[in-house]
């Protein structure tokens, strides 16, 4: 008798463990990650309806920045976190920026870390920019038709003085002060 109430408790649990598992795996198929290009280009055509081609991707600290135009050839920035859980990976938007410029600057700081993404479209044909952010200097050549530069700088100070855009003379082409 107490061999058949421990065959019968023994079946139960694996039972329960069986349907344990199944329900896992049924969540897991359920919930397949969503390609992020796929997830992307319906993500911005909803957000906007001008939405035309994305120009880059680049994935830095756990972010996408993606730069992309719109039908007018203006330059818009968008930053998704990649977002972890216990199935998959989820894509939550971040942030983002839009400019009437060919190149421009997004910019942001918390207390820790500031921000810097130099993105656009270089109509220009520059070959070089440079800014200036804490009292140091960043430059960078550009061998791109399309820009998507980030800087990710300890500290809170994301403003940046002396932008300038160099011709391949390293004439100027462009200077915000």
């Amino acid at each position: 008798m107490f061999m058949n109430h421990l065959k019968k408790y023994l079946n139960m649990y694996i039972f329960l463990l069986l349907l344990i598992i199944i329900g896992c795996l049924v969540m897991i198929i359920r919930h397949q990650p969503q390609d992020f290009y796929s997830y992307l280009i319906q993500d911005i055509s909803q957000r906007d309806r001008h939405f035309e081609t994305i120009e880059k991707i680049k994935y830095q600290d756990g972010l996408y920045f993606i730069s992309y135009l719109d039908d007018q050839a203006q330059s818009h920035l968008l930053i998704y976190e990649n977002v972890q859980n216990l199935w998959t990976n989820d894509y939550q938007f971040w942030g983002g920026s839009s400019s009437s410029q060919d190149i421009d600057t997004f910019n942001y700081a918390d207390s820790n870390q500031a921000i810097i993404v130099v993105y656009g479209k270089n109509k220009q044909n520059a070959s070089q920019y440079s800014f200036v952010n804490d009292g140091k200097v960043y430059e960078k050549e550009i061998n791109d038709s399309h820009i998507l530069d980030i800087y990710m700088l300890d500290g809170a100070s994301c403003h940046i003085d002396d932008w300038t855009l160099y011709d391949q003379n390293h004439q100027i082409i462009q200077n915000w002060t």
